[in-house]
């Protein structure tokens, strides 16, 4: 969306073959380059099936940053930079339903969700840049996110702090279970 006007044609879309496996501890960790809020600005959405299209999402809003497990919120006031990049890191436990959230690799914000959420499971629609109100569609333009994104791994456990602050520091950074490459182009479809 260079030309700055949201787009609801504007995404990616893991594909089937590289899917997301089944997973009861998980961190996520990426980078963004955020060049203007939206709505939502939502960064990535996870869904399962029509019913369950908010399994995993990620929204940077002018509010703070949000993630969604299972239609439930994990919320802070943690802002997002607007055109510069930052690291950002999303861990959970679905045993305690704890979660923390790093932000250019200092621990911001911690919580716990109820525990009766169960594991988030494999083999939905993933997309980056959209939120979806149904599966793998239904984007609407200004829940569209807007800039870049690179380093985007996925680990189906959670990592210490100091593997986080290696990584928001640039070194070699373990391999996530699911690499999603240093292109977030790699393994995905655009729409």
């Amino acid at each position: 969306q260079k030309s700055g006007v949201p787009s609801a044609k504007s995404y990616a879309r893991l594909d089937a073959s590289t899917s997301l496996p089944e997973m009861s501890s998980f961190t996520v960790c990426y980078r963004i380059f955020l060049t203007r809020y939206r709505e939502e600005s939502t960064l990535m959405s996870y869904a399962i099936s029509d019913g369950k299209d908010n399994e995993l999402r990620m929204d940077h809003r002018t509010s703070g940053y949000k993630v969604s497990l299972h239609s439930r919120w994990a919320k802070t006031k943690v802002l997002t930079p607007l055109l510069v990049w930052s690291h950002w890191c999303f861990s959970y436990s679905a045993r305690s339903g704890d979660w923390k959230i790093y932000y250019n690799g200092k621990l911001e914000s911690t919580g716990t969700l109820p525990n009766d959420i169960p594991v988030l499971d494999g083999g939905g629609a993933y997309i980056i840049g959209q939120e979806q109100d149904r599966m793998g569609g239904g984007f609407q333009r200004d829940q569209s996110y807007s800039g870049g994104i690179t380093d985007l791994n996925f680990w189906s456990k959670i990592l210490d702090d100091e593997s986080i602050r290696k990584m928001q520091r640039c070194c070699k950074p373990e391999s996530g279970s699911r690499n999603l490459g240093r292109s977030y182009m790699q393994g995905f479809q655009t729409g």
